[in-house]
């Protein structure tokens, strides 16, 4: 395009990720008849859960001492449906080094210091290393408020008080982002895009928020 702005669509680790869950579940299941080690306590019981988490679906299970609300089903699109605590044990375990990867992805095509997008943070695990381990200066978004706490959450965990790197995380719809014309330098989403109510809107907003020779990974 004229404009130098580039857009990359990225395929989403979803299916593999999920297609791992559906595995262990199912040799779980085959371990369940005489001689099998269905009564062995699993080493990471949140497991067998991984596809309904990524899927945005509910999971019975959580965090000790969790009590975040399951979302209505009949909310807004794009809002998670299920236990956020569950979302958020779930990535940060399955996906840490795919975020780390992804980071590092992120810098390579970005200038030094710059502004960064992320759309659909949210447990913020992402933000935090793009931040963190790159000095990327994040504003991290996503439309359930939920998510947006949690990852508030994360960046407390993350960087002391006065940290000029702290990400910023607000809610944002795709379909409306509430930033300037090219105010961002990259704009990248992951396990995202099937929540979006209106893709081509989507687009259309990433491609206005980037500034001229700007990226989007999604």
């Amino acid at each position: 395009m004229s404009d130098r702005r580039r857009i990359f669509l990225v395929s989403s680790a979803i299916a593999v990720g999920g297609a791992i869950g559906a595995a262990i579940v199912r040799r779980s299941a085959r371990g369940s008849g005489p001689g099998g080690d269905a009564a062995r306590p699993s080493a990471a019981p949140w497991l067998p859960a991984v596809p309904a988490l990524l899927a945005g679906g509910s999971s019975a299970a959580r965090e000790p001492g969790a009590r975040e609300p399951v979302a209505d089903p009949a909310g807004p699109p794009g809002r998670f449906v299920g236990n956020v605590a569950s979302y958020d044990l779930g990535s940060r375990l399955l996906f840490g080094p795919l975020f780390r990867s992804i980071a590092s992805d992120v810098a390579a095509v970005a200038p030094p210091a710059a502004e960064v997008l992320e759309v659909g943070c949210g447990p913020g695990h992402l933000a935090v290393r793009m931040a963190r381990d790159h000095g990327l200066r994040v504003t991290a978004s996503d439309l359930d408020p939920a998510m947006v706490a949690r990852a508030r959450g994360s960046v407390e965990r993350a960087f002391a008080g006065g940290d000029a790197r702290r990400p910023v995380c607000v809610e944002a719809d795709v379909s409306a982002l509430p930033f300037p014309d090219a105010s961002f330098d990259v704009v990248v989403s992951t396990f995202s895009m099937h929540h979006w109510a209106d893709p081509d809107a989507g687009f259309a907003e990433i491609h206005r928020v980037l500034r001229p020779g700007g990226h989007a990974l999604v």
